[in-house]
């Protein structure tokens, strides 16, 4: 998978950091669901706030350009499923973001990342310390 990381947005929660609001939700709701038409994403959404069909509709095509979602014509509509598992993507972004900090090599960025590092659980810790192992 390779998306592409345009802007990071620090103030917001969640996949809204990496994605536009409503695109977070949609990706939430198709992980969440598996393969859903629109109507489906969109009576999921609905719970927190009623977005019309067209709304739903342009913003799931913008994630299947964005490939993160797949499309499949099924009797008269399309079914979208994500195209990567959550983990996945979470794990690319990461990847994404951590090696645009550590290629630039300033001692004060890696400072920074080392510092970020103090916040982790213990379980955390214990994981990347098996991921820098293997690497």
């Amino acid at each position: 998978m390779r998306f592409q990381l345009k802007n990071l947005k620090l103030d917001k929660e969640g996949l809204s950091k990496v994605l536009g609001f409503l695109e977070a939700e949609v990706m939430d709701a198709v992980w969440s669901g598996g393969e859903l038409t629109v109507r489906g994403v969109r009576e999921t959404l609905k719970r927190k706030k009623a977005y019309s069909f067209n709304t739903v509709m342009t913003v799931m095509n913008r994630l299947v350009e964005k490939k993160l979602l797949k499309k499949r014509a099924d009797e008269g509509s399309f079914t979208y499923h994500a195209a990567v598992p959550k983990e996945s993507f979470l794990h690319e972004i990461t990847r994404s973001v951590v090696s645009a900090i550590v290629r630039d090599g300033s001692l004060f960025q890696m400072a920074g990342f080392a510092e970020a590092i103090k916040c982790c659980s213990e379980d955390d810790l214990r994981q990347l310390k098996k991921l820098i192992r293997e690497a």
